[in-house]
């Protein structure tokens, strides 16, 4: 006869434990994997002073005085994107009256030190 705690278990009405990842059973779950952030790069105007910073500089992570400006301002932030996201962001760039055109434009005449 079964047990109340095998009953729950085959009306769903509790969850089982995570199965263990065993090699040898083709099918088997995997541990799982702590995904790495894709890179991003900045497409912005190169920037000198309070942040300094080059047009195309690739992160795997944005430094902290870099990411509390991309924190404070939406504009700045936008000009970050996933490396894979370049060749269209650079299209966008080229696109007057795209967001990120104007995204580009505003730091560009916004932010102190433009070189």
């Amino acid at each position: 006869m079964a047990t109340d705690a095998q009953k729950k278990k085959f009306d769903g009405s509790q969850e089982s434990a995570p199965a263990k990842h065993d090699p040898g059973k083709p099918g088997a779950a995997k541990p799982a994997v702590a995904k790495k952030p894709d890179p991003v790069i900045y497409v912005g105007p190169n920037l000198s002073g309070d942040i300094l910073i080059s047009q195309f500089a690739v992160f795997r992570k944005i430094p902290d005085y870099i990411a509390k400006k991309v924190k404070e301002d939406r504009h700045f932030a936008r000009l970050f994107v996933r490396v894979n996201d370049l060749a269209s962001a650079r299209q966008q760039l080229s696109t007057q009256g795209s967001s990120l055109a104007r995204s580009f434009q505003t730091v560009l005449s916004g932010v102190k030190g433009v070189k």
